[in-house]
């Protein structure tokens, strides 16, 4: 089963989930928007990688989570 984490955008290091487009239970393809983050580089949407189905949210929005760098 394939885990998001929250991608670096910028110089920032944390970003605030602002809200889920998909929901558990959900189809997805891959280049869905799953879900907007918001740091300090600006509002982002994040996209999926993988298709499937969204299992389940562990993050709820209003969520702040630190980015993660490769």
């Amino acid at each position: 089963m394939p885990t998001l984490t929250l991608p670096a955008t910028g110089k920032a290091t944390s970003g605030t989930i602002r809200r889920w487009l998909k929901h558990p239970n959900d189809s997805v393809s891959v280049g869905d928007v799953l879900l907007e983050l918001e740091s300090d580089d600006g509002l982002f949407e994040v996209e999926s990688a993988v298709a499937g189905k969204l299992e389940q949210i562990l993050a709820p929005a209003g969520r702040t989570l630190p980015a993660q760098r490769a």
